[in-house]
């Protein structure tokens, strides 16, 4: 399902730039014994403040 317009380009691009400065890990630590041999991912910790900020930003406008 696609939703549009929810982020203005601008607003995409600012978000975009400031993931692509921040740290990222290992996405097999939160992975499950068997994914872990599998998954080949990078994400930011999940309590990462700029995370937690994307992501509350993101739902305000959902």
């Amino acid at each position: 399902m696609e939703i549009p317009a929810v982020l203005s380009p601008e607003r995409a691009a600012s978000m975009r730039a400031r993931l692509e400065e921040a740290a990222w890990i290992d996405g097999r630590v939160t992975a499950g014994y068997q994914a872990q041999r599998v998954k080949t991912n990078e994400q930011m910790a999940e309590h990462h403040p700029l995370a937690r900020e994307l992501g509350d930003a993101i739902l305000a406008v959902l």
